[in-house]
């Protein structure tokens, strides 16, 4: 019923503009050429060449939302590349913001409030046809799959850019997973593999047994690093290290850090920590890389907030 209105709307809207059309899309999807209550609006340009319609989607603050191509003036058959933008925000509440910035500092080491592609999709016919990708911020995947008439058809890669760093991949065969299934850490180990024969498990193979930290890691960091505690809960640093063979933490780094000092206590902490247990590969030893955020005085955080709160009021 939509694109009935929609029709009505681009025989009467915009009269003098012959070649572009607006429309406000209101919060239930439905088209009107009326701003109240509408959620975005979309400009609609006829190509001439080719008998196709360009559509872009802006905010009502005019932020491209999205840009596509359809065959007919309803927008009823999709054909042609679209592309999907996002546009991050700093939430009021504090907490979600403060989980936000983590999270987007583990993937970029910032928060970019600017607007990115977060997919790019393509139509053949109103069919999904081609390489689409994903992205969970600027330049930064999450996943690639392929379709071919309708239908997922081919390897479809999904990347962990926040936690283990590391990527999965699979065959897809008609909307089913059909082969192996090959799950990767972020310095390219095989950790395991699992045959599917139509979404169904055949068998699996695990290679790698990760490293685990020893019970006292955590406990000993913060023993280390106690006379940072408000800094560290404020600003969780991220670490990127290696466990050896004999379950060593090796080469440090800070990818994400507070200052020079804190930043060294961090290294030399890390250095001197536990010992992890050993990470085997088809049981031998193996060294592994670690990328993770140090998330230190779990017990403290409740106290530090409750103080912060105090100060406020």
């Amino acid at each position: 019923m939509k694109y009935f209105y929609l029709f009505l709307l681009l025989i009467i809207i915009e009269p003098c503009f012959s070649q572009v059309k607006k429309a406000y899309v209101l919060k239930n999807g439905s088209y009107s050429p009326n701003p109240k209550n509408a959620d975005s609006y979309i400009l609609i340009k006829k190509l001439d060449e080719d008998s196709a319609f360009m559509v872009n989607q802006y905010t009502m603050h005019d932020t491209i939302m999205s840009t596509g191509f359809y065959k007919d003036e309803s927008l009823t058959i999709l054909d042609g590349k679209f592309t999907y933008y996002k546009k991050k925000t700093i939430s009021k509440n504090k907490s979600k913001a403060f989980m936000d910035t983590i999270v987007s500092e583990q993937i970029d080491g910032k928060v970019d409030t600017n607007n990115y592609v977060s997919m790019v999709a393509y139509y053949n016919n109103g069919k999904r046809t081609g390489t689409w990708i994903e992205y969970i911020t600027r330049g930064v995947k999450s996943a690639e799959y392929t379709f071919s008439d309708d239908k997922l058809n081919g390897v479809y890669k999904t990347y962990d850019n926040i936690f283990s760093k590391g990527w999965s991949e699979y065959n897809m065969l008609n909307d089913s997973i059909d082969g192996k299934y090959k799950v990767y850490t972020m310095d390219s180990l095989l950790v395991s593999e699992t045959n599917y024969s139509h979404n169904k498990i055949i068998d699996q193979t695990v290679h790698l047994k990760v490293a685990k930290e020893n019970i006292y890691f955590i406990g000993y960091l913060e023993k280390m690093l106690k006379k940072y505690y408000v800094e560290l809960i404020d600003h969780p640093p991220i670490v990127e290290y290696i466990v050896d063979k004999t379950g060593k933490v090796i080469n440090p780094k800070i990818i994400l850090g507070i200052n020079s000092e804190i930043n060294n206590s961090i290294l030399l902490a890390l250095i001197n920590a536990p010992k992890y247990s050993v990470a085997l590969y088809d049981n031998s030893p193996v060294e592994q890389k670690f990328w993770r955020p140090l998330y230190l005085y779990d017990a403290l955080k409740v106290h530090y907030a409750e103080l912060q709160h105090k100060k406020a009021n």
